[in-house]
């Protein structure tokens, strides 16, 4: 784990290398060995833990955060080919790759990993990210200067200009708790480098390369053990073995999974694992499935305690480390959780992120699955799917099937429609409909935009490959598109709540080769007889207790939004809403402390004020706050 700050200017480097190390020292957090830093006349180019790696001219230089899996086979194959550099490292490797294969060496790293390597030769910086993005890197192009580095805060840190809000992306948030860190931040000239790619920067023109991309591709030869053969596989890859590691133990199948395949016999030894697990208020309670895995695997266990939490200062801590607003009070939760992991020693986390993306863990999902298994005529499975997915989806039969008739209406329509939606007509509509804001939730809390606002140029979102795929070709649509939702989202959150305390960030569902197999199998055997994650609960059905396995209930993120908008923070939110500075960022309405009222007294839509807490509050700690 390390933090990365690079400032490149064509024209030269300005200003002094004492404010590009307190930049950098902001991502302290990042490396627990230390900075380190290379300066050219038109490059600064630093990192915490590790040193960046220079070519013996010192004309290439590599700053590398993360771990290239294949590192050994990409060594192995370069001084084949006759290269007699460095190659002990993982940077040393990347230099050495890039050496041999120019930008195309982005797509032979295996691992989890975000790089900068600047070219003097070719005066060519390029950036690049993992196949999943699980490790962080932002870019903001300046009038004088190109700046990237591992979180948005050094970025600000920098150029006061790089802190203009993206109002659109401010809303979307409140209005929909998503939003799309693909391509996105809630800074208008900040950008996220999308997962999978490389990006050539010049102020001149960016140039994006994307080396990676979603691609289901149905393999009929694929069985069980190949799955349970990549989960394992997947799991030793992404877990150290030098440190203690803490695993993020919840009540689902996907965490413990990990706990059923890192306590067998012949890994027990080889790891120092302890689960911890959250139990926060007003919430559901996970503890008989999580005490059955803890039965089960024998697995060291902690219950974190939650009665001495401060909630405010601990909120306002999460938000400094996050850069942008948070959207749900579960990932606080978690926050909490990796701080006692870090307080116990641990120095990674384990978390069974991914694990719905790849297999099929929604509700959302099941209309298009039965939509696609009614399309291919599999009629007898279509019914097995309307028995089986009563306790799953937690509604009657009926409903299950008029939900799948609405998906396809809404499918037709789309169809119908979409050429349209692609015209600049349509465009310009939609602009002037997103600043009237006609969703009840927003109107009245929100002040409507009065012009559009200028934004960076954002890559084009991530395409979909279905050419390979069998069958099923509207579920995995469906199936992919959640995935390019949620991965990115799910990685930015887990990154910042993990290195927040010192701790890396490990995600043995995001592990590429597990996707990539994960994506292979026949469409009708996801949600096969109406349980959600059918091919991970078959693969890893002696893994898991039998709690475990027999419950098919989605589990939510545990956290409730109404409980600390309503309860805990009502103090906060009143004292909030009524004061002056309140209205300064331009984005609330005059209403709101009114409103907030009438919605306390019937305990209504704790989401939305959540969120309005919380965008608040970054405003004033982030958004607006002069750097120290």
């Amino acid at each position: 784990m390390s933090g990365i700050l690079c400032i490149y200017s064509a024209d030269g480097i300005h200003q002094a290398r004492q404010a590009y190390l307190a930049a950098l020292r902001r991502l302290a957090h990042r490396g627990r060995d230390g900075e380190c830093s290379v300066l050219r006349p038109r490059l600064f180019l630093g990192t915490t833990g590790a040193q960046p790696c220079v070519s013996g001219d010192g004309t290439i230089i590599v700053g590398l955060d993360g771990d290239v899996h294949n590192r050994e086979e990409l060594a192995h194959s370069l001084k084949a080919k006759g290269y007699e550099g460095d190659l002990s490292s993982d940077q040393a490797v990347v230099l050495g790759a890039y050496a041999e294969y120019g930008e195309q060496c982005l797509e032979r790293l295996r691992g989890v990993w975000a790089l900068v390597l600047w070219d003097g030769r070719e005066r060519r910086l390029l950036v690049g990210r993992d196949p999943l993005g699980v490790r962080p890197l932002y870019y903001y192009v300046g009038a004088q200067q190109i700046i990237v580095a591992s979180e948005i805060k050094s970025l600000l840190a920098l150029d006061h200009d790089a802190r203009t809000m993206d109002r659109r992306w401010i809303r979307s948030l409140v209005h929909e708790g998503r939003i799309d860190d693909w391509t996105d931040t809630c800074f208008s000239r900040i950008r996220p480098v999308p997962p999978g790619t490389g990006v050539r920067l010049d102020r001149q023109q960016i140039t994006t390369n994307r080396y990676w991309s979603l691609r289901a591709s149905t393999d009929r030869t694929l069985s069980l053990s190949d799955i349970r053969e990549e989960l394992v596989g997947a799991t030793e890859r992404s877990t150290p073995t030098n440190v203690a590691v803490g695993l993020a133990l919840s009540g689902g199948i996907d965490s413990s999974t990990i706990a059923g395949i890192l306590t067998r016999v012949s890994l027990r030894g080889a790891r120092r694992i302890h689960a911890f697990s959250i139990r926060p208020p007003n919430t559901t309670d996970e503890s008989l499935l999580i005490d059955a895995t803890v039965r089960h695997t024998g697995i060291a266990h902690t219950y974190v305690p939650l009665e001495a939490l401060d909630y405010p200062r601990a909120l306002a801590r999460l938000i400094d480390f996050h850069d942008e607003p948070i959207q749900y009070s579960g990932v606080f939760y978690q926050y909490v959780l990796r701080e006692r992991m870090a307080e116990a020693g641990c120095r990674a986390v384990l978390v069974g992120y991914g694990a719905d993306e790849i297999f099929g863990g929604y509700r959302y999902l099941a209309p298009a699955f039965l939509t696609a298994l009614a399309a291919a005529g599999r009629l007898s499975d279509c019914a097995r799917f309307v028995r089986g997915a009563g306790e799953f989806l937690e509604v009657p039969l009926l409903r299950i099937i008029n939900d799948a008739l609405t998906f396809v209406r809404w499918q037709s329509r789309a169809a119908l429609l979409g050429p349209l939606k692609r015209t600049r007509l349509c465009a310009a509509y939609r602009r002037r409909k997103d600043g009237r804001v006609p969703n009840a939730d927003l109107a009245d809390v929100l002040t409507p935009l009065d012009r559009d606002e200028p934004s960076a140029p954002s890559p084009a979102p991530a395409d979909f490959d279905l050419s390979g795929v069998d069958g099923g070709r509207i579920f995995f649509k469906a199936l992919l598109q959640c995935f390019r939702r949620n991965i990115a989202l799910l990685v930015r959150l887990e990154d910042r709540n993990a290195t927040a305390h010192g701790v890396d960030l490990c995600t043995p569902f995001m592990d590429a080769q597990l996707v990539q197999v994960a994506l292979a199998f026949p469409f009708h055997l996801y949600m096969a007889g109406g349980r959600n994650k059918a091919i991970l609960r078959d693969a890893a059905q002696d893994l898991l207790a039998p709690e475990v396995s027999a419950f098919r209930r989605k589990l939510a993120t545990p956290g409730s939004d109404a409980y600390l908008a309503f309860d805990v923070l009502r103090p906060e939110l009143l004292d909030l809403l009524g004061s002056a500075s309140f209205y300064e960022s331009g984005l609330w309405s005059r209403r709101c402390a009114e409103l907030y009222k009438a919605d306390l007294a019937c305990k209504d839509r704790g989401h939305l004020w959540f969120r309005v807490y919380m965008v608040q509050k970054w405003y004033e700690r982030v958004a607006k706050a002069p750097v120290h």
